[in-house]
Formats: C-alpha cells, structure tokens, sequence
C-alpha cells in the first residue's frame, strides 16, 4: 500500500502538482478551472511561503497539496498587519474522502503556529473549514479586498488577541491570487496537460 508523506515541494514535482490541483479543481466551481494556473505563478511571487506549502506524496506519486502565501489586513491607507493564507488547497479526485486535505491543513496550521504567524484568512466553505477552527471573518469586522462581506471568508487566529486589536480592516491578498487570468493565456496554459472537458454543472459559481 505504501505510506502517504506529506512533504515540502521540491521543483521537481511543480508540474506533477499543476496537474494535481487541475484534477482537483476541474469543473468544480466554474467550467474547467484556472487553480493550477494561479499555482504556476505564485510560486514566483514574493508573498509566496514555499516553507508552509506542501505535497502530500503515496508509492511515488503525489496525491495532493496546499500552497501558502502572506496575506495582510489593511486597516488604514499605509498601516497593514502581516498575517498568512493557504490556497489552492486540493486532492486528486480518486483520493478524495481519505482524510489527505485534512492533513494537508492540519500541516499547514502547525507550520504557522511554528513560525509564530498570528493568523491565517482565506475564502473557503464555512461548513468544512470550522472543524479546524476558522470562523467568519465577519466576527473581526474584516471585510474582502474590495470593501464587501462573505460568509466565505474565514479566518484562524494563532496568537489570542491579535485579531481584535487590529479593528476592522480589509483582507488584501498577493498579486499571483489578486488577478484573474487572461482566458487566452489560460487556455495556452492548459495545453501543457491531458486533454479535459469543461462542463457547466449545477452549483458552479460561475
């Protein structure tokens, strides 16, 4: 059967990995996806934290994986708080429900508590998220880059009190996940992977 390791990301494995969160991602929430193609870029931007991000590998091959960057809460126009996000987070569809996302997490948060980060925010499913503590950012007064509220944006405080002692503030997130991509360069993108379909299914968002 072989043991399941989770691990950090060599380059070696970045397009084992693409091709990973693709699967994962695919069809999930729009037709086709464009997760691995923020993966891509990411891990060239400055933000990015290759020390929390991590591949969970079994008998070789990789099974999934959770890719950290900086986040920062802006409370005033050049005041800012340095927290941390974690995304795209996913596991290739055959492997789902085996409990591997739950230790990607898991590893993650033990990583930035390690590190002594004071808190983590991403935009997630409440329901899933709140078995490892994540509730809305809402609760902070902390809105989305664009000045909106989300019942999908969650945060995890690491350090008690932190939160609160920031007021309320804006999540603003790093470059490589701030911009949507170009759908030409996506689709030239994905021709470096197997062939997929792209589906319109109920409960996309798009």
């Amino acid at each position: 059967m072989g043991e399941l390791i989770i691990r950090s990301e060599t380059e070696d494995d970045y397009f084992e990995a693409e091709a990973v969160i693709r699967l994962a991602f695919w069809n999930a929430f729009r037709p086709g996806c464009f997760e691995h193609y923020l993966l891509h870029f990411l891990r060239s931007d400055r933000d990015y934290l290759p020390d929390l991000s991590f591949v969970a590998e079994k008998n070789g091959y990789l099974e999934g994986g959770v890719y950290s960057s900086k986040a920062y809460l802006d409370i005033d126009e050049g005041l800012s708080k340095e927290i941390m996000t974690f995304g795209p987070v996913g596991v290739e569809p055959s492997f789902q429900k085996e409990g591997i996302g739950t230790l990607l997490i898991q590893k993650v948060i033990a990583g930035a508590i390690e590190k002594k980060i004071k808190g983590i925010v991403l935009v997630g499913s409440p329901e899933y998220y709140k078995r490892f503590g994540f509730v809305p950012a809402s609760e902070y007064g902390f809105l989305m880059d664009d000045g909106t509220t989300s019942p999908y944006l969650l945060t995890l405080e690491l350090e008690k009190g932190f939160f609160p002692s920031v007021g309320r503030a804006r999540i603003r997130w790093c470059a490589a996940l701030s911009e949507v991509p170009d759908p030409f360069d996506l689709h030239e993108f994905d021709k470096s992977f197997p062939h997929l379909d792209k589906q319109i299914l109920p409960g996309q968002l798009e």
